[in-house]
């Protein structure tokens, strides 16, 4: 193993990019994001480098202060509500779309809004209508 030459690639890796060892500020992580973009287009041979750079972006925006906010905002989200609501969305549905899933539009209403939970039935029929995971929603 020749150790000057891993130390010489490493220096120039640090040269490359700069934030390979921590994200500073802004500029740096939407570097480090346009820089993931394009490493993942080729996953398998790029793994190693992408290993590295993902838990700095990963630091950088749990730490951030700009993405506090953020953060409060999503720990608050009750994910099913936010899995119907993309669901709908996605299909262009309305409350009055689920009556074989949920039952009448009110009922749909509350739960899009947080008044009230999907039931394990109600995940269950809408994982088999949209064929997706009922993890989805938890």
């Amino acid at each position: 193993m020749n150790i000057a030459l891993i130390a010489k690639l490493v220096s120039e890796i640090q040269t490359e990019i700069p934030f390979i060892n921590g994200i500073n500020n802004s500029a740096e992580h939407d570097q480090a994001l346009s820089l993931m973009d394009e490493l993942i287009k080729d996953y398998d041979t790029n793994l190693l480098i992408i290993d590295l750079l993902w838990p700095k972006i990963e630091e950088y925006e749990f730490n951030c202060l700009e993405l506090t906010e953020f953060h409060q905002q999503i720990k608050n989200i009750e994910p099913g509500a936010s899995m119907l609501r993309l669901l709908m969305a996605n299909h262009h549905l309305k409350t009055s779309d689920f009556k074989n899933e949920i039952g009448v539009k009110s009922t749909v209403s509350l739960i899009c809004n947080e008044k009230r939970k999907l039931t394990a039935e109600h995940i269950k029929k809408l994982s088999a209508r949209f064929e997706i995971s009922p993890a989805l929603f938890f």
